[in-house]
């Protein structure tokens, strides 16, 4: 980390932005981390059970609703200040491409942002324009959705440790943390499709801890799992792929019940892949391809900046993509954003 040289801007140069040389004190030091970091947790293996004795309430914990009830109510409590000072929600560049493909007729539809993520800023858009005459009232409308379901999420990890009979104490310090950090009730308010996705990257954690803790026999995990892993894939493009890999993974460990995990697995994507193809006929929603190249065009703006080799073919369609002194000039090395929105970038090409 100290080998990055950050000049306070993700827009800045190369100049400003850039990696120091690695030196052999870097490689030193990474072993003797290395080293140290694995003596204690061999320490830590070596005094499992003292660290569970310590970790573990002994008594019976019957009352979970009751738990999840007052944490959610602590949560709101602490949170409402921010939530009363940003209302009706923080809104930003991402979240007018969502709101004008909804609001404005003849907007082009596109699948930048999800096309399932814009449909339900519509849905709270078009309540608030028709109950309440106010797109205000709509965006409301949504912050206090998102914020009820970032609750509950967190929550579903407080009442899991509550369930499993962790000490008073480490669950106390949990929920204190997810009160008093400013990045959960701002995220909360703001409208951006990471928020509902990292809300189901948490939930389906907690799906796949208790698939694999206790080999759960029966369905309803099951049934979760693929709910939340649709979840994912709805609200984030790269869902898919985190839901397919994370899915790959668990096939052997989850073997003895492959047949109902495989069920509603191939069910959720079935459900993600059709109604997507649906409803991009349906509305005719383009797609960026620009987004799933990213790191490549990054990977060609640092070459052409530092004077790399090409071959004449390899040259030719770089700048046939966008003249070499704007290539340039748009390089950043923190943003592709620099390239791929060039007035000279040729996307059609591409």
């Amino acid at each position: 980390g100290r080998r990055i040289a950050f000049g306070g801007d993700v827009w800045l140069k190369n100049t400003d932005n850039y990696i120091r040389p690695i030196t052999a004190g870097d490689i030193l030091l990474f072993f003797v981390l290395a080293f140290a970091v694995g003596f204690l947790l061999l320490l830590a293996q070596r005094n499992a059970p003292r660290i569970r004795s310590a970790c573990l309430c002994r008594a019976e914990r019957n009352r979970p609703l009751r738990f999840a009830l007052l944490c959610a109510a602590a949560l709101l409590l602490v949170w409402l200040p921010y939530i009363l000072t940003v209302a009706p929600g923080n809104i930003y560049v991402d979240s007018l491409s969502s709101i004008s493909q909804m609001l404005e007729h003849g907007h082009p539809t596109s699948n930048h942002h999800p096309m399932f993520y814009t449909l339900m800023v519509g849905v709270f858009l078009k309540i608030g324009n028709v109950v309440f005459g106010s797109a205000n009232i709509g965006v409301l409308l949504y912050s206090l959705f998102q914020t009820g379901v970032m609750i509950f999420c967190i929550v579903s990890i407080l009442t899991l440790m509550y369930h499993k009979r962790i000490s008073k104490w480490i669950i106390g310090a949990s929920l204190m943390y997810f009160m008093l950090v400013p990045l959960f009730p701002n995220y909360a308010m703001s409208m951006w499709k990471d928020a509902l996705f990292s809300c189901m990257l948490l939930l389906l954690s907690v799906v796949v801890y208790m698939l694999l803790s206790q080999k759960a026999g029966g369905w309803w995990w099951f049934v979760c799992y693929g709910a939340a892993g649709l979840g994912a894939m709805i609200f984030r493009n790269n869902g898919l792929y985190v839901f397919v890999g994370v899915t790959a993974l668990l096939l052997w460990p989850l073997r003895r019940q492959i047949r109902r995990f495989a069920c509603v697995s191939v069910c959720a994507l079935v459900v993600y892949i059709s109604t997507t193809s649906l409803a991009t006929r349906v509305w005719n929603i383009y797609s960026d391809y620009v987004e799933n190249v990213g790191i490549p065009l990054l990977q060609m703006g640092y070459t052409i900046n530092h004077d790399g080799a090409f071959t004449p073919e390899e040259e030719a369609y770089l700048f046939r993509l966008m003249p070499e002194e704007v290539w340039n000039y748009a390089y950043r090395p923190c943003l592709v954003d620099g390239i791929k929105w060039n007035p000279q970038f040729d996307l059609e090409f591409l």
